[in-house]
């Protein structure tokens, strides 16, 4: 780290302490106090300062590794046609949730990029997304006022980061598990599964996720990362048969 008072062996990371006082050094992260990471890090301990977790990350050695990208709140991941229809949609990596059912990990959204989330599914245009999902007319538990359109306005406002970014992130964060479709079906961009699973597999992660679309032969090839979603229980069988592992929401009595 240039000018920056630590000495370093194997370095993957400098974490940036508030404390003040000699920087410890070990085989795989080195803390420094503020003073130094201010040289090779300008205005790190404003921020520090601003409010921030105690501890924070950042990369050494990569381009573009600020300490801007590494705070970010999440990433645009794709923006360009649906697998399903062609239609603009884009998809979005959020790097924090308070969903406390699924605890701290990554959430993928999928976004129609021309109308907010409400405003697609009342004017049809969330088929980009949902594709033919029986729960479009309303038994759908995600609330579309809430998280997805919070994440849809923090993209038209530009406060994400870049796909490069995102996959940075993702591979010296090193998520346990990365939900793919917190709202909308990973089908509308399956190319993007691939990706993420050479990142996030590797470093003992896996994704998690689920596609109405398990019935179409193009689907067959996402098996090894998603679930399929059923209705029924014919539909589990159906699903099973193909060699898809199955979700299935209970059904009332």
């Amino acid at each position: 780290v240039p000018g920056a008072r630590c000495q370093v062996r194997w370095v993957r990371w400098v974490r940036l302490s508030p404390e003040v006082g000699p920087a410890e050094s070990g085989p795989s992260y080195a803390r420094a106090a503020p003073q130094a990471a201010e040289l090779a890090f300008p205005g790190a301990p404003g921020l520090l300062a601003s409010g921030l977790p105690p501890w924070y990350d950042v990369l050494v050695g990569f381009p573009g590794a600020t300490v801007e990208s590494i705070m970010r709140r999440g990433f645009v991941l794709y923006d360009g046609p649906s697998a399903i229809n062609g239609a603009r949609i884009v998809v979005i990596m959020t790097t924090q949730t308070a969903n406390q059912k699924t605890g701290p990990m990554p959430q993928v959204w999928y976004l129609v990029a021309d109308a907010p989330p409400h405003a697609a599914r009342r004017e049809g245009l969330d088929v980009a997304i949902c594709g033919g999902c029986p729960h479009r007319k309303g038994s759908c538990y995600v609330v579309l006022h809430r998280a997805p359109l919070s994440v849809y306005r923090a993209w038209v406002a530009g406060k994400y980061g870049t796909r490069e970014e995102g996959i940075r992130w993702l591979h010296y964060r090193r998520p346990r598990l990365v939900r793919v479709g917190a709202y909308g079906d990973p089908m509308a961009a399956p190319e993007l599964l691939p990706v993420l699973a050479s990142v996030v597999e590797p470093n003992g992660g896996k994704l998690l996720g689920y596609t109405h679309r398990w019935r179409h032969p193009s689907a067959l090839t996402y098996r090894l990362w998603l679930m399929a979603s059923v209705d029924t229980p014919a539909d589990g069988l159906r699903a099973r048969s193909a060699g898809w592992r199955t979700f299935r929401v209970r059904m009332e009595g």
